[in-house]
């Protein structure tokens, strides 16, 4: 069973054992990119997807090294043909992007947070990878956006529903991932001040506030600043929590004691 984590950095493991020596970065980066986009890749494209600016023989000698050493580990992972290669599909494997993507698709919130312990392949730099690097950029905002709509879903969900200190946790993580999401600071103020703690609420629009303008050199939007001064004025009030649905269960009989 080969177990391929990608949020955070790599790691593999290979029947509960990390894999780690024997197998360059490398190596482990075009596993990765043939698991996720699971199709078969010619030897000339990842020649040059990994070793960008050396002369074709070289960077085909290198795959093949590469490639030996993945057979070596990983026996049963790839399909290697004569002029192309791809992950085995049919191979005992399990890789988190899956995982977290279903779970995103589900909203499960949870189990979503789980997986993602951080941006995938977070500080994987290979030299002379330029096109892989711009590839693995794209691939972490994709999947940043999905956690990031799952959070907000998850804490609107929170509000509607009147459970606000489990909507501060969610949040909180929110702005973890994207403190630049002026929509999340001010779902953060709300609950603050759904939760009476109108002072805490007000210094997180301060802290808004310098994030914005050391970041990007703006002022919050007006939306934003409105809610601030409604907060500074005590007008934020938590809204009544919304009544259960009537059930039609018939009443409850007056209980019958013997002697």
């Amino acid at each position: 069973m080969l177990a391929i984590r990608t949020f955070g950095g790599i790691q593999l493991s290979y029947n509960d054992k990390l894999i780690g020596k024997g197998i360059s970065r490398k190596s482990q980066a075009m596993l990765i990119y043939l698991a996720i986009t699971e199709r078969a890749a010619s030897r000339e494209f990842l020649g040059e997807l990994f070793w960008e600016g050396l002369p074709q023989s070289r960077s085909l000698n290198n795959l093949r090294v590469s490639l030996a050493q993945l057979r070596k580990h990983l026996p049963d992972s790839l399909i290697i043909e004569r002029f192309s290669v791809a992950f085995n599909p049919a191979s005992e494997s399990w890789l988190d992007v899956n995982d977290f993507n279903q779970a995103a698709a589900d909203g499960d919130t949870d189990d979503a947070l789980r997986l993602y312990q951080g941006d995938f392949l977070e500080g994987t730099h290979l030299r002379g990878c330029r096109e892989f690097e711009q590839w693995v950029v794209t691939e972490q905002e994709i999947l940043r956006q999905k956690m990031i709509t799952t959070l907000q879903r998850k804490v609107n969900n929170c509000i509607d529903s009147g459970r606000y200190l489990q909507g501060l946790t969610y949040v909180r993580r929110l702005l973890d991932i994207n403190p630049l999401l002026e929509s999340a600071h001010r779902q953060l103020m709300r609950l603050l001040a759904y939760e009476n703690q109108r002072e805490t609420a007000l210094t997180q629009y301060e802290l808004c506030r310098e994030i914005l303008d050391d970041e990007l050199g703006v002022e919050p939007s007006s939306e934003t600043r409105e809610l601030y001064q409604q907060i500074q004025a005590g007008g934020i009030e938590a809204p009544a929590t919304p009544a259960a649905p009537p059930h039609n269960l018939l009443p409850q009989m007056t209980p019958f004691f013997g002697r």
